[in-house]
């Protein structure tokens, strides 16, 4: 008779929470949707979208490079926490890869980004 070895357990999967239907929110489900997504952004993904002063700073090109080369590979993403009224939020996600990270997304009155960063998430108090 043979003795059986206990299984190793996965780590535990984060449970999803719902991105509220603001338009902050949807712009945040956006984000979440194209980090996950099979198939790399484009530029045109992200037309009307970026605000001229966004895209100043960080020019659209730049912008879906660093999604595809250094936030997409670390899908899937889940989301775990969100704070935020209609046009300012931060969104905390599970990565399979990686330590979670807060997405946070500012929007001015006309619903354009105007700022969007990717941080460590804050600790858990």
């Amino acid at each position: 008779m043979t003795e059986e070895t206990p299984a190793t357990e996965a780590p535990a999967q984060a449970e999803a929470i719902e991105i509220p239907d603001t338009p902050v929110g949807e712009v945040a489900q956006k984000m979440v949707d194209t980090m996950n997504a099979a198939d790399d952004t484009t530029e045109a993904d992200w037309e009307g979208l970026l605000h001229e002063s966004f895209t100043a700073q960080v020019p659209v090109s730049d912008f879906v490079g660093l999604l595809n080369t250094n936030i997409r590979p670390a899908q899937p993403f889940v989301p775990t926490a969100y704070e935020g009224g209609e046009r300012q939020s931060v969104t905390t996600l599970d990565a399979a890869i990686g330590d979670p990270i807060d997405l946070s997304i500012v929007l001015d009155p006309e619903g354009l980004i105007t700022g969007l960063t990717f941080t460590p998430a804050a600790p858990e108090s």
